[in-house]
């Protein structure tokens, strides 16, 4: 179904507030860390392209350490990789690609460009 721009930039503004919604959940810890990762993958799959963001204008890092994925949403990191950095998740985690895959990975383990 094709959506008018009005319903979709309305349907971005329900799915962000669902979006800030989560993360206020799971920084009580009501929210596993594991669920969190597939409700946020899901609401992602929901945006329209448009809101996707463009690598033009994000933030890139760079992958101190290896870090392997506790979850299915969590991104495969290897020292050294770079990563561009698509959401500020909460304190803890970016959403963040490298090559063709996406996924969650902790702050600590990278150094912003």
């Amino acid at each position: 179904m094709k959506l008018s721009i009005e319903d979709q930039e309305f349907k971005n503004h329900l799915l962000n507030s669902i979006d800030h919604e989560l993360n206020e959940l799971k920084s009580h810890g009501w929210l596993s860390h594991s669920t969190f990762n597939q409700l946020l993958h899901a609401l992602e799959s929901e945006r329209n392209p448009i809101q996707k963001h463009s690598s033009n204008n994000l933030q890139k890092c760079i992958a101190l350490y290896d870090f392997n994925p506790e979850t299915n949403d969590d991104l495969l990191l290897k020292q050294g990789d770079e990563v561009l950095i698509l959401q500020d998740v909460d304190d803890d985690w970016y959403r963040g690609r490298v090559g063709a895959r996406e996924g969650l990975f902790p702050k600590t383990y990278v150094e912003l460009k």
